[in-house]
């Protein structure tokens, strides 16, 4: 059962996530913001593991490889759940990353944004001069 439940959970929360961060990002890029999660992947990687422990609670609670591991080695469990719970683990004994678990890549994730924002915002000149003009009647906006 625990297997099962874990497996779901990765599945729905990997969707939740990704749609998260699509959203932040979206709306980042139509500020001419990139932040660090963007752009490195260990950040990235501590991004989306700071959103699971505070969004998807029971998935964390899920994520003990030896619980995990210990429930797969059950005798009734279906042959296709126990080769995909196999599949979560390392060559160590451990997790894979949990980008890697939730399937949720952050290059590809930047291009789907980049996809999602208006043609103006994509190519360099225009969102140059659209800051330009932005500060030049708006002037900066304090923090």
């Amino acid at each position: 059962m625990v297997p099962q439940v874990f497996l779901k959970k990765l599945i729905d929360s990997g969707k939740e996530v990704h749609d998260q961060f699509l959203v932040k990002w979206t709306e980042n890029m139509k500020n001419f913001n990139k932040t660090k999660d963007m752009q490195r992947d260990d950040v990235f990687i501590a991004a989306i593991e700071d959103c699971v422990k505070n969004d998807h609670k029971l998935l964390n609670a899920l994520l003990n490889p030896g619980l995990i591991y210990l429930s797969n080695q059950s005798n009734s469990l279906h042959e296709n759940i126990k080769n995909s719970v196999s599949g979560c683990f390392a060559s160590n004994g451990k997790f894979k990353t949990l980008d890697n678990l939730l399937g949720v890549d952050r290059v590809d994730l930047l291009k789907e944004a980049r996809v999602n924002l208006p043609i103006v915002y994509s190519l360099p000149v225009f969102g140059k001069m659209i800051v330009m003009l932005g500060r030049m009647f708006t002037g900066k906006k304090k923090k």
